[in-house]
């Protein structure tokens, strides 16, 4: 089966002063064709550097030591960075989690978002650019996809909103703006990083909502990353748990939600703020130095069921049923898949 997008076997190391920090270890995510897709970790597990390695944007300190990132056929980490101009912001497009950051500050909406699309239109080159930027039909042009797509994400007063600069706009209109501009390049795959994070509760519902309506009207498929699993129940339909570099436990998110295995999962949800009024339980411990991460499975130093195997091997992974697979040793953990 050829999905959408699969990482395979993905390793990335970061070059620092102190020595070789490996970040992500053996990575495998497969996002099918109109699938929504979760990726669940804590803050430092990984899951960004994942999506910049989709994007081609990593750090220069970064290596990429392994793997391959196949999208619709192609091998994304074998192309020039002239090439990835065909994919990155068109086929492949980005939400970052922090609207009013990631807008520039000096720019009002409507000249950012005319310069994402003109410059999206050329193909990377300057000249062109510049020269349909002095076309006034091109301009016109341009001017209603963005009214149209400024309507589309639900923004009221659009003739208004187009000339303010980002510091007037709240959290979550500057949240819409970055994901209208992310869709108007049709894309077939849209990576999500945190991108209800920044924003207040009532607030997040409403991106929420707004993103399951956009992903049924335009069948895109998204890699949705989040630490919080109660975002990913209402907007996932697969889920991947990432603990320190690597993929603990994925399945369909019923199942991850229905019968979840491994016990850095239960610390995730029982973290999740609940209407009983129960108490929510911090998982203890911190995600280990990526300089000398543990031999074995890393979640072992914070794992309250950890066994002397997990201190000297890392467990395989286990398939539950065909929706379910863990990576741990109460299930077996040194079975083949």
């Amino acid at each position: 089966m050829e999905y959408l997008l699969s990482i395979k076997n993905l390793k990335i190391y970061f070059n620092s002063p102190q020595g070789i920090l490996k970040v992500v270890e053996n990575v495998n995510i497969d996002i099918d064709y109109k699938e929504v897709v979760g990726l669940i970790g804590e803050t430092g597990c990984g899951k960004s550097i994942i999506l910049k390695s989709i994007l081609g944007i990593l750090p220069k300190t970064t290596s990429i030591i392994n793997g391959e990132i196949i999208y619709k056929g192609v091998n994304l980490l074998n192309l020039s960075e002239k090439d990835f101009y065909k994919y990155r912001g068109i086929e492949i497009s980005y939400i970052p989690q922090h609207p009013l950051e990631s807008l520039f500050p000096v720019f009002t909406v409507e000249e950012q978002f005319r310069d994402l699309i003109l410059f999206r239109n050329v193909s990377n080159a300057y000249r062109k650019y510049y020269i349909i930027k002095n076309n006034k039909n091109k301009l016109n042009e341009t001017y209603k996809i963005i009214i149209d797509w400024l309507k589309n994400v639900g923004i009221p007063n659009v003739d208004v909103v187009m000339k303010q600069y980002p510091f007037e706009l709240s959290g979550g209109l500057a949240q819409r703006v970055l994901i209208a501009m992310a869709l108007s390049g049709n894309p077939s795959l849209l990576l999500a990083d945190e991108p209800t994070t920044a924003l207040d509760v009532t607030i997040q519902k409403q991106i929420i909502d707004l993103l399951n309506s956009l992903i049924s009207k335009y069948n895109f498929s998204v890699l949705f990353v989040t630490h919080n699993l109660g975002i990913a129940r209402m907007l996932t339909k697969k889920i991947y748990i990432m603990y320190a570099g690597k993929i603990v436990e994925y399945g369909s998110t019923d199942e991850i939600f229905k019968n979840p295995l491994h016990p850095y999962t239960w610390g995730l949800l029982k973290a999740i703020p609940k209407l009983t009024g129960e108490a929510i339980k911090s998982i203890e411990g911190s995600i280990p130095n990526y300089l000398t991460p543990p031999p074995g499975c890393r979640f072992y130093p914070r794992c309250p069921y950890a066994m002397d195997i997990c201190k000297i091997k890392e467990p395989s992974f286990i398939k539950v049923n065909e929706n379910h697979y863990v990576s741990c040793f109460l299930y077996g953990g040194e079975k083949n898949e």
